[in-house]
C-alpha cells in the first residue's frame, strides 16, 4: 500500500498557484520562458484542465516553469484582465525575461501531449526575433555588457529539453538563453551576420557566448539527435569561457570542441 502510494505521488506533480503580485515578478526577473494557466471556479473544464498541466508540468519538470493563477479571486482580477484572460481554460506563455510575450489563448479539453506540444512551439526568446542582422548583434552585445550569457539555437525540442536544464544549473554563473527553431525570414537574418557566414546552420545546434565585449561562435560537431552529447558539450563550452572570461581573448575556434 505504502509502495503504491508512492507511486502514485511521483506520477503527479501539482502545479503551483501564484497570485498577480508573483507573476508580475516573475515576468521581470524570469531565466526561463514559463506558462500560466488562468482557471475559474466557474469554469467546467478548469479541473480537468489543471490535470492535464500536471502531466506536462512532470514532463517539463527542470524544463520548463509552469504556475496557475485563478482569476476568481478578487486580488487577482487585475492581473486576468491585463493579460486578456476572458475565457477559461487559458494559457498564456511568457519569454525569457518577460519579453515579446505571446498572446494568451483558450484552449478548451486538450491531451496533455497537445498542451506539450503547444508550450514547445511557442517558447521564444528575444534574440531570435530580431528585425535585422544588426539589430541581433546589438543584442548579443548589450547582453555580454551585462554579464556571461550563452546563446543556444537548436531546430529540435529534444536538444532543447538539456540546455534548458544547463540554464538552471548555471543559474546565477551565466544567463542562458535557448531558441527553438527559426522561421525562413529569422534564418536569413542570421545567415547575414558576417561572423556567422560560412558557419551557421539552422539545421543544427549553434551556440553563441557573448562574453568580454564580443561574440563567439561554435556549431555542434555531433548528431544533434544525441542530447546527451549536446549536453555534455554545452556544458564543455560553459566551462571553458568561465574559465577564460577574465582574459583579454578568448581563442574563437570551433575546433577547440
Amino acid at each position: 500500500m505504502l509502495i503504491s502510494l508512492i507511486v502514485k505521488s511521483m506520477q503527479y506533480m501539482e502545479v503551483p498557484t501564484i497570485k498577480g503580485g508573483d507573476l508580475k515578478k516573475l515576468e521581470k526577473g524570469s531565466q526561463l520562458s514559463f506558462a500560466v494557466i488562468f482557471t475559474s471556479k466557474d469554469c467546467r473544464t478548469c479541473e480537468d484542465a489543471i490535470d492535464e498541466m500536471s502531466d506536462v508540468y512532470q514532463e517539463l519538470f527542470e524544463v520548463l516553469d509552469i504556475y496557475q493563477i485563478s482569476c476568481s479571486k478578487e486580488s487577482n482580477v487585475a492581473t486576468c484582465e491585463k493579460y486578456g484572460a476572458t475565457k477559461f481554460p487559458m494559457l498564456k506563455m511568457f519569454n525569457h525575461r518577460g519579453s515579446t510575450p505571446v498572446p494568451a489563448e483558450y484552449f478548451g479539453k486538450y491531451e496533455s501531449d497537445v498542451i506539450e506540444s503547444f508550450l514547445h512551439e511557442r517558447i521564444r526568446d528575444p534574440f531570435a526575433v530580431a528585425e535585422n542582422a544588426h539589430a541581433l548583434v546589438d543584442f548579443m552585445l548589450t547582453k555580454a555588457l551585462e554579464g556571461f550569457h550563452m546563446f543556444f539555437m537548436t531546430p529540435s525540442k529534444k536538444p532543447a529539453e538539456f540546455l534548458y536544464k544547463l540554464g538552471k544549473q548555471y543559474f546565477g554563473k551565466a544567463n542562458i538563453i535557448v531558441q527553438v527553431g527559426l522561421d525562413e525570414e529569422q534564418k536569413k537574418i542570421y545567415e547575414q551576420v558576417n561572423h556567422f557566414v560560412g558557419k551557421f546552420n539552422p539545421d543544427e545546434i549553434n551556440a553563441f557566448a557573448a562574453v568580454g565585449g564580443s561574440l563567439h561562435f561554435f556549431p555542434f560537431p555531433i548528431d544533434a539527435d544525441e542530447p546527451e552529447q549536446v549536453f555534455q558539450w554545452a556544458q564543455e563550452l560553459m566551462e571553458y569561457f568561465q574559465n577564460n572570461a577574465g582574459k583579454q581573448q578568448i581563442a574563437d575556434d570551433e575546433d577547440d570542441f
